[in-house]
């Protein structure tokens, strides 16, 4: 059997984390701070990193950018992706 290994990075915003390469379970443990004045929603979008081609998407979430909302964000928040996994941020 053959697994392929993905080189995950994260979107969101202007921001992009950097690229793990070679792994299913990335851990970025980066921060990014930034104003929601006017948004509606906070778009994440995973992308498979490769070299010398167009990078291919893993998935994307997005979640309420309510201020009333993100002033209750927990901790820890686990997010399903739309294409399967997760995204855990805090």
């Amino acid at each position: 059997e053959i697994v392929a290994m993905a080189s995950p990075e994260v979107k969101v915003a202007t921001f992009k984390t950097r690229t793990i390469k070679k792994t299913l379970n990335p851990e970025w443990n980066q921060t990014f701070e930034t104003e929601c004045k006017s948004l509606y929603s906070i778009d994440f979008f995973i992308w498979d990193w490769d070299f010398g081609s167009a990078d291919d998407k893993l998935g994307q979430v997005s979640i309420s950018a309510e201020k009333e909302k993100l002033s209750r964000w927990p901790q820890l928040l686990t997010l399903k992706l739309n294409y399967g996994g997760s995204l855990r941020v805090k």
